[in-house]
């Protein structure tokens, strides 16, 4: 597999996120808790998504992952868009108004709803945040399912 195909991955997922101005996209073959401050300072108002090869020191991975804005991802979970797999039904982020609707129309709270996690890869394409709730159109007879994100 190609770094192209890596690039039509977070092209599409940039689309699917409905990005005016994508975010800044760096690959790296390793990231240090060095490296990692150096691309904080430098991070684009929409955002910072870091591509690395090889690894990620957890020093930097905590410093990373505790600064709004900023994704890590390995380059083979790049390799392909998984909301094209054959068993991944579609997933579309709903509005803060219609969970609002969904809520009131099933008189149910967000915590009751059933759970994804913030680390699914379908979530981590889609850059769901917690508390946000995903519509899935299942192509059986179960129908239209939600799921709310959770850390």
């Amino acid at each position: 597999m190609s770094d192209e195909t890596v690039n039509q991955t977070i092209q599409a997922m940039f689309e699917a996120r409905g990005y005016s101005r994508p975010p800044t996209v760096v690959k790296v073959k390793k990231v240090s808790v060095e490296y990692a401050r150096k691309l904080l300072k430098q991070t684009n108002p929409n955002g910072l998504l870091v591509v690395y090869k090889e690894g990620i020191s957890t020093p930097a991975r905590k410093e990373m992952d505790s600064t709004e804005g900023v994704e890590l991802f390995k380059r083979d979970d790049l390799l392909f868009n998984v909301t094209e797999h054959d068993f991944v039904p579609p997933h579309r982020l709903l509005p803060a108004k219609e969970v609002r609707q969904l809520l009131v129309r099933h008189r149910t709270t967000l915590k009751q709803l059933p759970k994804i996690l913030r680390t699914d890869p379908v979530n981590r394409f889609y850059g769901g945040k917690p508390g946000d709730v995903y519509e899935i159109q299942r192509n059986n007879e179960e129908g239209i399912t939600y799921r709310v994100v959770v850390v």
